[in-house]
C-alpha cells in the first residue's frame, strides 16, 4: 500500500500578513501592552522585526516578555525568516525608552518550541539597554 504524505510544513506568511497577525495578537490578549508600531527591516546581519509598545515601569518586564512571546509565535511563520526581534518599551516621562533584543531563533526555541529555559534565554539571548 502506498501512502501519500501531504506537506506537513507550517504555513508561511509575507510581511504584511505578519504585521496584521501581530496587531491581532496584541489586541486579542487581555494583558497585552498598547502596541505603538511594528517595523520590519533589513539589519546588518539579516531581517529584523521590531515592535514599539507603551508601558510603565511597574509593567515593563512583563510587557517586554509578552511582546517577545508574540514576536516568536507570529514571526515563526514568516516566509523570510527573521534574524532578530527588538522590543522598544516607551515609558512615561521622565523615563527614557528601554530596548530589548533577542536573536529570533533563540526566542523561538524558548517561546515556541520549549527547548530552552527562560533563564537560558535571558542569559544567552536577551540584551537589554536604554536609548
Amino acid at each position: 500500500m502506498i501512502f501519500s504524505i501531504g506537506s506537513t510544513s507550517n504555513p508561511r506568511y509575507g510581511d504584511a500578513q505578519i504585521k496584521s497577525m501581530l496587531e491581532e495578537y496584541f489586541s486579542g490578549e487581555n494583558d497585552s501592552p498598547n502596541l505603538l508600531g511594528i517595523q520590519i527591516f533589513k539589519g546588518k546581519k539579516g531581517r529584523v522585526c521590531q515592535v514599539d509598545i507603551e508601558t510603565d515601569p511597574s509593567n515593563q518586564e512583563t510587557d517586554m516578555i509578552l511582546s517577545f512571546r508574540a514576536l516568536a509565535r507570529v514571526g515563526f511563520y514568516a516566509k523570510k525568516p527573521f534574524r532578530k526581534f527588538i522590543v522598544i518599551c516607551h515609558l512615561p516621562e521622565p523615563y527614557v525608552p528601554a530596548v530589548a533584543e533577542s536573536q529570533a531563533n533563540c526566542a523561538v526555541k524558548y517561546f515556541v518550541r520549549g527547548k530552552i529555559t527562560e533563564q537560558t534565554w535571558r542569559q544567552d539571548c536577551l540584551i537589554e539597554k536604554k536609548l
